[in-house]
């Protein structure tokens, strides 16, 4: 019978123990219980921890917190998984299972491969060469799929995920209302509120694994004026969407000909008039607010409006480079 010691008390770790555990019964199948403990001290069995705790160098990592080693010494009976930060233990973790002949070919159960055979010794120590190494959503999106993508992200290595926007409305309703699909399927309608729910149960996935969560992108050339950037309508209803808002929100949006109106449409899109000291003022004032108020996001990507040529055109932002 085998023992998974956990030698840190942490999230991270306990998640790790338990991906181990189960993919151990996976492939041996009659191994009986495996007990996960807490045991600093332990010495038999596996024992999972950070390599600066057990005296393994990690000098390679310039920042252990961002820089992953993944570090293995095991035998038939079980032996060291450790990592300089927690999610590198869960790294090495399924690194250990690879090894012994598991694969995930792609997101969720079916594209997984786990052999059944006794584990087999493995000793191995990797210092990736990229520190960012992850994927962004994007695209058309439904919930357990975010999910199953969120899980295959350590599995194979990598460390980051980036969920985009404030509310990322667009890419879910692509996939709800099945878009050029709808003689076949039914559109599935989904509310904003719903949406930001599934972006926060993402978010919770991802503290889990301990992985880098990149936040946010493009959104905050409107969404700090109150322009929800969750809206969209089409290019030749702009200036209806753009009536909706006072003229106090609208004197800060780019200037574009004789107009200051939602570009395209689209607010995630409309750039804001940067030469304006107050709204540059709003802006820097939201960024640092969101920051407070969402401690979870590892990283914030402050960008500029996605789209081209939608920059204002004003006297005064006229005379200098967006940068």
């Amino acid at each position: 019978m085998y023992t998974i010691n956990k030698k840190i008390a942490n999230n991270v770790v306990d998640y790790a123990a338990e991906e181990l555990r189960k993919y151990l019964r996976m492939m041996m199948p009659e191994c009986g219980n495996i007990e996960i403990k807490y045991d600093p001290y332990a010495k038999d069995g596996f024992c999972l921890g950070l390599m600066q705790d057990l005296g393994l160098d990690i000098s390679d990592a310039k920042e252990p917190d961002l820089d992953d080693i993944l570090y293995i010494d095991t035998d038939e009976n079980g032996g060291i998984i450790a990592g300089d930060n927690p999610r590198s233990i869960l790294l090495a973790v399924y690194e250990y299972l690879r090894r012994n002949g598991c694969r995930w070919l792609m997101p969720g159960v079916d594209g997984e491969f786990i052999p059944m055979h006794d584990i087999v010794p493995v000793k191995y120590r990797h210092a990736p060469s990229c520190r960012y190494r992850g994927w962004c959503n994007e695209g058309a999106e439904y919930q357990s799929d975010m999910i199953e993508a969120i899980e295959f992200v350590p599995k194979v290595g990598m460390n980051v995920f980036m969920m985009e926007f404030f509310n990322p409305v667009g890419y879910y309703r692509r996939y709800y209302t099945h878009l050029y699909n709808e003689n076949n399927r039914p559109p599935e309608p989904v509310s904003d509120n719903q949406i930001l729910q599934w972006k926060r149960q993402c978010e919770t996935e991802l503290s889990k694994r301990g992985l880098s969560f990149h936040d946010i992108g493009h959104g905050w050339t409107a969404q700090p004026f109150g322009i929800n950037t969750a809206l969209r309508v089409a290019p030749e209803n702009a200036a209806e969407l753009t009536n909706r808002f006072t003229p106090e929100q609208r004197q800060y949006l780019a200037l574009l000909g004789d107009d200051r109106s939602i570009f395209r449409g689209a607010p995630n899109w409309t750039q804001f008039c940067m030469s304006n000291p107050k709204a540059r003022k709003i802006v820097a004032e939201y960024v640092a607010d969101y920051a407070e108020n969402h401690s979870n996001s590892d990283y914030i990507h402050v960008w500029l409006a996605d789209g081209v040529n939608n920059h204002c055109e004003c006297e005064n932002c006229k005379k200098k480079s967006p940068s």
